[in-house]
């Protein structure tokens, strides 16, 4: 953990060495205000980890309860997580951060704009280019690297009324940002084919 900010109402905070001050007097039986510690989680932390601090000061006598520890658990988010929370600080899966959200005027849901590596906030282009220079009608896309929890596929059909299948495509050599998946059926032996992308995660 490293810690990206100290503070606490009525204390003089220090991030660099982590310590908070004061000078007023504190009644017995009385508290001061908590100090709040916000901390950056590496992605590698380990699952738990615990937490030390230590009081002193103020003339006091019993030096033998100036040290409080707490353990805590550290929760990885999951990739979908953290750009949820990016984009729409939660990582919950409802609302307008919902897997079928649509919060633009393009009609892409968040789903496809989190496996393409979209803004969800903004508008965009058509992220597909299609083309049959091979003799096969194949599809081009964007990828987002780090959307390692979702699948891109693509699906073809003969009627765009019909039913739409994925093993009637193959999926070309791609990389970490991009796409491409080809129709088995070359374009010379169909009246018509169709190809879409398919997005889908566990």
């Amino acid at each position: 953990l490293i810690a990206t900010a100290i503070a606490g109402t009525g204390w003089t905070s220090n991030l660099i060495t982590l310590t908070c001050t004061r000078s007023d007097a504190l009644a017995a039986g009385a508290s001061y205000p908590p100090i709040t510690v916000t901390v950056s989680v590496a992605t590698n932390a380990p699952a738990s980890i615990t937490n030390f601090v230590t009081v002193s000061g103020g003339g006091e006598t019993n030096l033998l309860n100036n040290t409080a520890s707490d353990p805590i658990t550290i929760i990885i988010l999951t990739p979908i997580q953290a750009w949820r929370y990016q984009w729409f600080g939660t990582i919950a899966n409802s609302g307008t951060a919902s897997d079928t959200a649509i919060a633009t005027s393009d009609g892409m849901p968040n789903l496809l704009k989190y496996a393409l590596g979209l803004n969800p906030l903004v508008p965009a282009g058509n992220p597909l280019t299609c083309d049959i220079s091979t003799g096969h009608l194949r599809l081009i896309s964007l990828r987002n690297p780090d959307a390692t929890d979702v699948t891109l596929s693509a699906a073809v059909t003969g009627d765009v009324t019909g039913s739409w299948a994925t093993n009637g495509t193959t999926v070309d050599p791609s990389t970490p940002n991009v796409f491409q998946a080809h129709d088995n059926t070359a374009i010379d032996a169909a009246a018509e084919r169709l190809m879409r992308l398919r997005v889908t995660r566990p």
